[in-house]
This record gives C-alpha cells, sequence and structure tokens, in this order.
C-alpha cells in the first residue's frame, strides 16, 4: 500500500477519534494518559522477540483494563489507546527495521581488510610513479645521449 495513503488514512482517523473526544466531552486528560501509556509498547511490538516481554506486556494490559477501566471507571483511556494504535501501528510496520547486533570481530576484520587495500592502492600508486620517473629520465638520457653522440 502506498504510504501516503496510509499517512493520509491516519491522520483522518486520528482526526475523527480526536473530533469523538471533543465534541462529547471526554476527559483529553485521560485520553493522553491512555495515549501515553501505550504509544511506545505500540510502536515496538514486533521487536518484542522473547516471551518475557510479551508476558509483561499482557500482564500490564490485564492490569490496566482490571484497575484503569473496570475498578477506576477511566472509560477515556480508551481512546487513547485507540488513538496509539492508529499512530502506532503504522509507525511498527514501516519506521521499526530489524537490525543486526554490533560484532567487534566482524567489524575489525572488515577494517583490516579496507586498511590492506588502501595500503595496497598506495603501493601500486608509488610503483607505477617510481617507474613513470624511471622512464622519463631513462628518455631524457638517451635523448641528450643521442644528441651528445650527433654533435660529435
Amino acid at each position: 500500500m502506498n504510504k501516503y495513503l496510509i499517512g493520509a488514512l491516519v491522520a483522518i482517523l486520528s482526526f475523527g477519534i480526536l473530533f469523538y473526544v471533543i465534541e462529547y466531552d471526554k476527559s483529553i486528560i485521560e485520553v493522553m494518559i491512555g495515549f501515553v501509556l501505550f504509544i511506545l509498547p505500540t510502536i515496538f511490538i514486533s521487536s518484542f522477540k522473547s516471551n518475557e516481554a510479551a508476558f509483561i506486556l499482557v500482564l500490564f494490559l490485564c492490569f490496566y483494563f482490571y484497575l484503569g477501566i473496570y475498578k477506576g471507571e477511566y472509560f477515556d483511556t480508551l481512546y487513547g489507546l485507540a488513538l496509539a494504535l492508529v499512530i502506532g501501528v503504522p509507525i511498527s510496520s514501516f519506521r521499526v527495521e530489524k537490525y543486526e547486533l554490533f560484532d567487534q570481530k566482524e567489524y575489525k576484520s572488515s577494517v583490516e581488510e579496507r586498511v590492506r587495500k588502501s595500503v595496497k592502492n598506495e603501493d601500486n600508486k608509488y610503483k607505477k610513479s617510481v617507474e613513470e620517473r624511471a622512464r622519463e629520465n631513462a628518455r631524457k638520457r638517451d635523448w641528450i645521449f643521442f644528441k651528445w653522440f650527433k654533435v660529435c
């Protein structure tokens, strides 16, 4: 799907949620609390590779729904959760990319290889310049010898 289309859809949905919150006099503070609590887990949900992280996220959600929604009756935080999902899921799928961990040995070997290549190139340049100078000196010497021989 086109990124511009997804961006436009996210903007329309975000505007719709915020418009609904403002028009029906929902608590903006509760919406912000719900958004702040859930935006980072929503963005990085695809990065969870361990069971412990998923367990902690699900446990947090259960406590949130029990204490925040059922006991505390902070229903307006659900709009913040919806806003976090609308904004966080596209960020998670399009911006958070997988990366390889830094490997010190691999980096060291690649640097050594680059240094060897640059030294080899410098040696070739030096050898070429020495050979070129030797040829030019030989031409000058031959020309002077030829000119001297012609005069005599």
